[in-house]
């Protein structure tokens, strides 16, 4: 078995389930590796200046906000840590039908499975989502990155699905051949 990604819990008023995260993916795809043809040598990636041309350390290295065209706010690690949201925990918000969740919505799938102390909650937790067809809304972080997702049940184990926000789809009418066109 493959190891956890994430440790942490599902949360949702007084109830803390301890669980681990797992990619339910896996890639079938060949890994290549970049090489210098002349030696066979492997190329490695470098944080390079732009001005310069110069590689950058990473203690060197900052975040920033372009909030127009080569113009940027400096972030302060300190005040981003203070700032985001519970990294070890799932917060579902909601419970919303099963139907409700539209197929583009849906981005990259997550297994979730309980630590020993969550295992009653988790089977519960399992069970009411099963018999009543419903999906939890949640918000979490993964990395660095906050994500709303779908706690479904699936096969006998909690599937985590993280969603895409709308305003990271592309409207369809962008691909409309014809404005007034409807198929039959």
């Amino acid at each position: 078995m493959s190891r956890p990604i994430w440790t942490g819990s599902i949360s949702f008023g007084l109830v803390n389930i301890p669980v681990m995260l797992y990619s339910a993916e896996q890639s079938e795809r060949s890994h290549f590796h970049l090489l210098d043809k002349k030696n066979k040598s492997r190329i490695h990636y470098e944080r390079i200046n732009d001005k310069s041309g110069k590689p950058v350390a990473w203690q060197d290295v900052v975040r920033a906000f372009e909030y127009e065209k080569d113009n940027y706010v400096l972030i302060d690690e300190k005040e981003l840590e203070n700032s985001e949201p519970n990294f070890k925990s799932i917060d579902l918000k909601e419970f919303v039908e099963k139907t409700s969740i539209e197929f583009p919505y849906l981005d990259k799938p997550y297994y979730l499975t309980p630590n020993k102390q969550g295992e009653k909650g988790y089977a519960l937790l399992l069970e009411t989502l099963e018999k009543t067809q419903k999906v939890g809304i949640a918000s979490l972080v993964i990395k660095t990155k906050q994500h709303i997702a779908a706690l479904v049940s699936f096969k006998n184990i909690l599937l985590l699905n993280i969603l895409r926000f709308e305003d990271e789809l592309k409207k369809p009418e962008e691909f409309y051949t014809h404005a007034e066109k409807k198929y039959d």
